[in-house]
């Protein structure tokens, strides 16, 4: 099931920090006090590293930056 705005909006936070996935390494960690952060899993010389950035972009704006971070990352040699 694919991770809409309104299921965002929707995401009361818990007592544990938890993880909305969206797609191809993208997923938004919710903190206890409610704060909603969006990473990038991805990977780089057989290790895992996250991309975190603005708290609450779009969903344009959201994958715009995770093409650009997928793609450019690796090429230009920035881990993390």
């Amino acid at each position: 099931m694919p991770l809409t705005d309104s299921k965002i909006r929707a995401t009361k936070p818990s007592p544990t920090p938890f993880k909305l996935t969206a797609s191809h390494g993208l997923y938004l960690l919710v903190s206890p006090g409610g704060s909603r952060l969006w990473y990038l899993k991805y990977h780089f010389d057989r290790k895992e590293y996250s991309a975190r950035w603005i708290r609450e972009p779009n969903r344009r704006i959201r994958s715009d930056i995770c093409i650009k971070l997928r793609y450019l990352r690796p090429v230009n040699g920035l881990p993390g």
